[in-house]
């Protein structure tokens, strides 16, 4: 994400997300969580490397 200049607001949407909590999650340097194989599928996709 820091790589692309992808805020949270823009993946939550590029995954039809309601909001960016969702992502804040996964990226959280305290408890990160894994993310969703078919939501880094979709990303990886929509943005590439």
């Amino acid at each position: 994400m820091d790589k692309k200049g992808l805020s949270n607001k823009d993946v939550a949407k590029a995954l039809r997300l309601s909001d960016g909590r969702v992502v804040r999650f996964w990226t959280s340097k305290k408890e990160p969580r894994q993310i969703p194989y078919a939501s880094w599928y979709t990303l990886r996709h929509k943005f590439g490397k």
